[in-house]
């Protein structure tokens, strides 16, 4: 019944391995070229990394002589190829569900860090990186209006807002790259939130 039937021979190891080595020259060669298009697409995109962060300074610029000062800083650094220009950024603090509002902060005018801050717009080569320095109470040293922005009188909105806040920076191409903020950062403003609290008696 089966006489017609031709014989299906098993192979021996190396036709086996010749009749696949086809395939994976195949699969071999579609790797490269993915690899080889992500490393030219790579070169050609903005890659910024940064942190809002607590830091020390010597209070003394010209000489230097003591870190003596706390300080907020908004550090970030190019790790692209390609050349950055931040043009400006915001703070953005979360006050509702899908709802942010936007604060432009001004550090620089600080005369007391003018000489450490940086004007804008900042050009940024590979692996370059810039610092903007923010004074310990900038943030409660706000007008009114913009510091109860950040420090609500509800102490549970305050802490999700200080939790859900990051920073944008601005390219010259218009991305936008987020900046968290440190763990130290929130603790220290969630600290001087208890302390405008503990003032206001409530």
């Amino acid at each position: 019944m089966f006489d017609s039937f031709t014989t299906i021979k098993p192979c021996d190891t190396w036709n086996c391995i010749n009749s696949f080595a086809l395939w994976f020259s195949a699969i071999g060669m579609v790797s490269i070229s993915f690899v080889s298009l992500w490393l030219a697409i790579k070169d050609t995109l903005i890659r910024v990394n940064g942190v809002f962060r607590l830091g020390i300074i010597p209070s003394d610029l010209v000489t230097k002589s003591l870190l003596d000062r706390q300080v907020f800083i908004l550090s970030f650094v190019n790790i692209g190829r390609r050349k950055v220009k931040i043009d400006n950024f915001k703070m953005c603090i979360k006050v509702g569900l899908f709802k942010y509002n936007y604060l432009v902060l001004f550090p620089q005018l600080d005369e007391s860090l003018k000489a450490l801050n940086p004007q804008f717009p900042i050009r940024l080569d590979e692996m370059e990186n810039q610092n903007i320095f923010f004074d310990e109470s900038f943030f409660i040293n706000l007008n009114d209006d913009f510091r109860k922005v950040i420090f609500h009188k509800n102490f549970i909105i305050t802490w999700y807002k200080l939790n859900t806040t990051y920073f944008l920076l601005s390219t010259s191409i218009g991305k936008l790259i987020k900046i968290k903020i440190h763990k130290e950062a929130k603790d220290k403003l969630w600290k001087q939130y208890k302390n405008i609290r503990a003032q206001n008696g409530s």
